[in-house]
């Protein structure tokens, strides 16, 4: 199993290649702990070639966003490139199930 290092990681260098719809309610929510707490849980995210591949924490980098913060502590998991083929949502999915995340909870 590959091993996570924390970091913090601007926002716009992660993409979130897999389609979500939010819950507001969720998102205010963490939005009002974020603003007294900070961030307690980091959004997990898989590096491929220095590229960031955001595949859990929606509603934290949502929160992140609307409160107009530039980064986000992310934990971070390195995979191969294994072809010259751009990496593709499909391979993303893939790499995502293959790895997994602790506690099983992708939001």
């Amino acid at each position: 199993m590959a091993t996570a290092t924390v970091k913090e990681i601007p926002l716009a260098q992660i993409s979130r290649p897999l389609p979500r719809q939010n819950d507001q309610e969720k998102v205010t929510a963490l939005m009002d702990s974020i603003q007294q707490e900070g961030l307690r849980e980091p959004i997990d995210v898989l590096e491929v070639d220095g590229q960031y591949y955001g595949f859990s924490g929606c509603h934290r980098f949502e929160a992140h966003q609307r409160l107009g913060k530039e980064t986000i502590k992310c934990r971070v998991r390195r995979a191969r490139y294994w072809s010259a083929v751009p990496l593709s949502t499909r391979d993303v999915r893939g790499a995502v199930h293959r790895i997994g995340t602790s506690g099983g909870h992708h939001c």
